[in-house]
């Protein structure tokens, strides 16, 4: 049997749950449903070891995805839109030893094989096609034993992990509060004249004219803090007081469709805000009138923070264009004597010391109020401070992200290295991977090319550290990993390799299929963009292994390490076209030589760049064209 694939239909049974989950009454038989937690009813459907798998996306509409696999034994229901599949014979196949499989091969076995433009599902025909290879028993119990030794180390080691970014998170914690405290940078003496208790004087005048000039209304006035209320001790030409006494803020625009009248206009709400960023990629409109706009409109440095939700959160808006908030949105707007991002790092401090919770009202949802937004209390430093700790603050904050960003990367390889070590044992072929390649007809080849960046912009849209630089670099480095000839021109551009056609025409097509949509560097899903994925699997699915690789790589990584990638790659990939000596010095004087912008790279931050080609085999093989410059470059 050891020489055979035997399919899953003549091997198990395969039964779809009965158990609507909403009508499952509470009981003492597990429910087995698609979350990692079961849930119970008062019956169960079966008794035997099973394998469960989801009959539907776990993403939602017009996406093919599963999240989970379950295990189960012992007596159980299970819900309507999962399936169990049993072992018909146990002396043939062992269920643990199935769920391993299928498991390990989810993508390439499971979500392959869902069905469905909108509505996307796993047929259970199709699930029977599943071929499994079928050593002997004491095999697959050897292999099941493996597997749970492997396991449970890489478990260890992602302990460690989280361990890690809890560190990094109290790092965070350490330096905002030595900010606060006046502990994080020195005074420039020339500078730094006049006091915290002088600025906050000379911003109560201007407040005062402007009340005198009806350029503002007349607050509640905001009682003194006193000694016993401060929360810690600051320098001495600083002073505590109030955010009420510093700014004027106010909320948007109240969301009442059946009154609102004007202009439709886009508009954020709290969905659309984060610490520290903005998901732009499902703004709403609102009708507004002209009149209210200034009242209700966010340009570049307000700060905005929600009142509901997780009271506090903010950002600053950065954006080049100006945006229209909510009434559950809270707007600071800068004055000439206050630093809008000092303000966004106290409450930061206040977020990870949990101090905020002072100020969030409420039982269950707690929100901030503009009242207790204003009692805020807040150390002032005098400007050329603020402006000091804010621009100190945003360095220590980039070295605490990229440092997160390289133990998640971590995390994600010790991931890869179990599945790879597991799929070697197993020797699980798959899908056709790296020395798979692709035949793209000359007329289908730019069109194979707007897939694929399509396919790119679907999956990094939401990342908030995607922009054009990374796209491109995106796009250059997938054409070459899976040497995919699509007609690219690339030539050496500051940031890195660049295909100038390409990048002008993305959009234009990307718009004219109705896939996307681009407005101010975002994207937005049009009415086809389901289509994406079909062509994608069309094309690209003999090396959608390799694909899948590179894209999790730079998931969530910051433009430099695109760059920096990218970059290496086509130095690499150069000197290997030009059969040239290959060694990691001679590769790094060819990325300091590229453009004067790549002098801001370390030879550390290079050296780990080739470290992450080699650890996640994306070596460069001689693929292209060489780089070379642009005429008159």
């Amino acid at each position: 049997m050891a020489n055979r694939k035997y399919t899953l239909g003549e091997l198990c049974t395969i039964t779809k749950g009965i158990t609507g989950i909403q009508k499952a009454i509470a009981g003492e038989y597990p429910l087995v449903v698609t979350s990692e937690e079961r849930k119970s009813h008062n019956e169960f459907q079966f008794d035997d070891e099973a394998v469960i798998v989801p009959l539907v996306s776990g993403t939602g509409h017009g996406h093919a995805s599963i999240k989970r696999i379950h295990y189960q034994t012992g007596k159980f229901a299970l819900g309507s839109i999962l399936c169990a599949i049993i072992p018909k014979d146990k002396s043939i196949l062992n269920s643990a030893y199935l769920f391993r499989f299928l498991n390990l091969n989810k993508e390439n076995e499971l979500v392959a094989r869902m069905k469905g433009m909108a509505n996307v599902t796993l047929p259970i025909k199709e699930i029977a096609k599943i071929e499994i290879p079928l050593p002997s028993l004491a095999d697959q119990l050897e292999f099941v034993e493996k597997y749970n030794l492997l396991e449970t180390d890489s478990r260890l080691i992602e302990l460690e992990f989280q361990e890690q970014i809890s560190l990094v998170k109290q790092l965070r914690q350490a330096f905002l509060f030595e900010a606060m405290q006046g502990k994080l940078c020195h005074p420039k003496t020339v500078e730094d004249h006049e006091t915290g208790e002088q600025l906050l004087a000379l911003i109560k005048a201007e407040k005062d004219q402007q009340l005198k000039d009806k350029k503002i209304s007349k607050e509640k006035g905001l009682p003194p803090i006193t000694q016993e209320e401060m929360p810690f001790e600051i320098p001495k030409d600083w002073v505590w007081c109030r955010i009420g006494d510093l700014v004027q803020h106010n909320s948007g625009k109240t969301l009442d469709s059946g009154r609102n009248k004007g202009k439709m206009r886009d508009y954020i709400t709290t969905s659309n805000l984060y610490w520290g960023y903005f998901k732009l990629d499902k703004v709403k409109q609102i009708a507004i009138e002209d009149n209210e706009l200034d009242k209700c409109t966010a340009v570049f440095g307000d700060l905005l923070i929600c009142e509901g939700g997780e009271a506090g959160r903010c950002a600053i808006w950065k954006e080049k264009y100006d945006i229209c908030f909510q009434n559950h949105i809270h707007r600071i707007r800068p004055s000439s004597n206050i630093s809008n991002l000092f303000i966004y790092y106290f409450i930061n401090y206040l977020n990870f010391s949990g101090n905020i919770n002072t100020y969030r009202k409420g039982m269950g949802i707690s929100n901030m109020s503009s009242k207790s937004l204003s009692s805020i209390k807040i150390p002032l430093p005098p400007l050329s401070m603020q402006n000091q700790i804010a621009s100190k603050l945003d360095e220590l904050m980039k070295a605490c992200d990229e440092l997160e960003s390289s133990i998640k990367q971590s995390q994600l390889q010790n991931e890869q290295l179990l599945q790879q070590v597991l799929k070697e044992t197993l020797a699980i072929k798959g899908k056709p991977a790296r020395n798979a390649k692709l035949a793209i007809p000359d007329n289908r080849k730019n069109f194979a090319k707007q897939v694929l960046g399509g396919k790119i912009i679907s999956l990094f849209k939401d990342d908030p550290n995607f922009t054009h630089i990374k796209l491109q670099k995106l796009q250059y480095l997938s054409e070459h990993i899976a040497e995919a000839d699509l007609g690219s021109d690339y030539y050496f551009q500051t940031a890195g390799p660049y295909d100038n056609k390409f990048m002008h025409s993305i959009a234009i097509n990307l718009e004219r299929s109705k896939w996307f949509k681009e407005e101010n560097y975002r994207y937005y899903p049009l009415e086809k963009v389901d289509q994406i994925d079909q062509y994608y699997e069309g094309y690209f699915a003999p090396v959608s292994d390799k694909l899948s690789n590179l894209f999790n790589l730079l998931a969530n990584s910051t433009e430099a390490f695109s760059e920096i990638i990218a970059t290496l790659y086509a130095v690499w990939n150069n000197r290997i076209i030009r059969k040239e000596e290959l060694t990691d010095e001679l590769l790094i004087v060819d990325f300091y030589s590229w453009s004067d912008r790549k002098r801001k790279y370390s030879e550390d931050e290079l050296k780990k760049g080739l470290e992450i080609i080699r650890a996640n085999n994306i070596e460069p093989r001689g693929f292209g064209k060489q780089l070379k410059r642009a005429k008159g470059k």
